[in-house]
């Protein structure tokens, strides 16, 4: 038996755009020609990202956004191409907003300073016309929620965090000037976010390597700072005596925002999630925390856009036969938790349609049907905008699940309904049997569904066909006592219209902690450890579908492949208002 004993309930909600999704350029089609329109409704996506990743600053001309062909610089093979046009009109035509990826890469000269960092050269009057075209409505007129400045500076921008910072901050002053010299500056575009990179430790940008000669952490900061000018105290350093050199690397990017109007144009953060599992769950808010320590202890409050989030799609970190399937779908429910913790005020799935592991729903031109974790995001995005999480009782107080006997329960409150997601953390059936008599004395209505897979499919494959099936809730449920049997890795949502939510819960609704409360008794729960992220992989974009052996990639890149210390970061400003540092 389980017990559904409530802690508390989350003030923060879940809403429709942590359910957005990525377009990518080079791949997805429209209309008659292509699937993704008819794959991005069965889903109820309504915010897209467009071009995509990497594709931004390898094929995305906004001198010439409508051009249908590019040439792969790997292989020179002949690429098409979604056009820009095409893509607002669809948008437009189904009320789903936009968000822009515009391409940095080539806004660099080959003029450096003495340090070898190359200096911004923006064609400005190229930037303008694009802004100004896509504001009076030349390519169409969906509603522009984002612009994004380049994708992944430190792997496809092939830059380092001074020359993105560099670029960015231009680049953030002209869409600022451009958005608010506009006739609908005040109305229909009051609320386009400008969005900047959070900064890196990968690739082009890995700063740990430049200073691994020196001795300790206390040596390098100061190093660092006299080679980028900025300043950087203890807090910098872990209590493991490693750099946290993701925070470094947002304190170079900031150095370049050094005016009024730089820092003004900035509206939100970027980050790229890419989970590493149930035994990694700091690698599903490391960068959120590293965001909240850097750029808003700067700037102050500014939004946070997951521009790209899933499991890491891999083949070699283990065995893709056990990780995805039933357990990639329940993982992706556990990242959507932290994003409603960290008030995400936007995430987009990666990625609908691709020839990888992770997917929603196969590749460009297939059946359309949805995979696993696809009717996993459907369900989620039915079932949870409007809701707020549940922090049940439980051992593990870094989750808000209860756990016991190989099933998990997440529980989702609003005032007109319960949403519990139960998922089983085993290969063997079981009969989940949970007791709800500390949340709810009755409820008008139940309504219960199993994601599990068709008879004969590994349920922890990617390659496993999605099965949802209807129950009779009123069966199930019977005073108080909901029961429910699972095959191995089964996923159960259970809505329940107007609840009587009993005493004891709403006791614990009144005295939920406000968003951001934390106590200070809470600090000796939390614990740092080294920063220690993997290399980048290769993004697999590019690939045409038919290569039976895909990089091993997560999406894009592999831009969440972090180390497991988002916990230490998030208490790092806590302390010092505490006087802890």
């Amino acid at each position: 038996m389980i017990y559904l004993d409530t802690r508390s309930v989350s003030s923060n909600d879940y809403h429709q755009d942590l359910f957005g999704a990525n377009i990518l350029a080079n791949r997805d089609q429209l209309g008659e020609d292509g699937t993704y329109d008819d794959a991005a409704d069965a889903l109820g996506v309504t915010h897209i990202r467009y071009p995509g990743g990497s594709l931004t600053e390898d094929y995305f001309d906004i001198s010439d956004p409508d051009k249908t062909s590019d040439i792969d610089p790997d292989t020179g093979r002949e690429i098409e191409l979604l056009p820009y046009t095409e893509f607002m009109t669809y948008a437009e035509e189904n009320d789903i907003d936009v968000t822009i990826v515009l391409p940095t890469r080539n806004f660099l000269s080959e003029e450096t300073d003495a340090d070898g960092h190359r200096y911004a050269d923006i064609d400005e009057d190229a930037l303008r016309g694009f802004i100004q075209d896509t504001l009076n409505g030349e390519y169409g007129e969906p509603t522009i929620r984002a612009f994004e400045i380049g994708n992944e500076y430190w792997g496809s921008g092939e830059m380092d965090s001074l020359e993105y910072g560099r670029v960015a901050s231009r680049m953030a002053e002209i869409l600022n000037e451009e958005i608010d010299s506009h006739a609908e500056s005040d109305t229909a575009f009051a609320d386009i976010d400008i969005l900047v990179q959070n900064g890196q430790n990968y690739g082009s940008a890995r700063l740990a390597d430049d200073y691994d000669h020196l001795d300790t952490a206390e040596e390098q900061l100061e190093a660092i700072m006299e080679d980028y000018n900025v300043e950087l105290d203890e807090s910098f350093i872990f209590n493991s005596g490693e750099v946290s050199w993701a925070r470094v690397a947002n304190e170079i990017i900031i150095s370049e925002f050094d005016t009024e109007a730089e820092r003004d144009a900035v509206d939100g953060i970027i980050a790229h999630i890419y989970s590493k599992g149930e035994d990694n769950p700091n690698s599903r808010e490391y960068d959120l925390n590293v965001i909240e320590s850097t750029w808003e202890a700067e700037l102050g409050n500014l939004d946070t856009y997951v521009t790209e989030w899933n499991l890491r799609a891999s083949r070699t970190s283990w065995d893709p036969e056990e990780e995805y399937g039933l357990r990639q779908a329940h993982e992706m429910l556990n990242m959507t938790e932290v994003f409603v913790e960290h008030e995400v005020d936007a995430a987009h799935v990666w990625a609908i349609q691709q020839n990888n592991l992770t997917n929603l729903a196969g590749n460009e031109g297939g059946d359309g049907r949805l995979t696993v974790p696809g009717e996993m995001f459907r369900m989620m995005n039915e079932s949870l905008p409007g809701t707020r999480p549940i922090d049940f009782v439980s051992d593990d107080r870094g989750e808000h699940e209860a756990v016991q006997d190989d099933t998990s329960v997440h529980g989702f409150y609003a005032e007109d309904r319960l949403v519990l997601f139960i998922a089983s953390n085993t290969e063997d059936p079981q009969n989940a049997v949970i007791d709800m008599s500390q949340i709810i004395d009755g409820a008008g209505g139940i309504h219960v569904d199993i994601l599990g897979v068709k008879d004969g499919y590994n349920p922890t494959s990617p390659d496993a066909l999605a099965e949802v099936t209807e129950m009779d809730g009123d069966r199930m449920f019977e005073d108080g006592i909901l029961t429910a049997q699972m095959d191995g890795y089964e996923i159960v949502r259970v809505e329940i219209d107007n609840p009587d939510y009993n005493n004891d819960f709403l006791a614990a609704l009144d005295s939920s902690p406000k968003a951001n409360d934390i106590a200070e008794d809470d600090l000796t729960d939390l614990f740092d450890t080294p920063e220690i992220p993997d290399a980048a992989d290769d993004s697999v974009e590019e690939d045409d579908g038919n290569d039976p052996m895909e990089a091993d990639a997560a999406g894009d890149s592999d831009g969440g492949t972090f180390g497991g210390m988002g916990i230490a970061l998030a208490i790092l400003p806590i302390l010092a208002l505490l006087g802890g540092m």
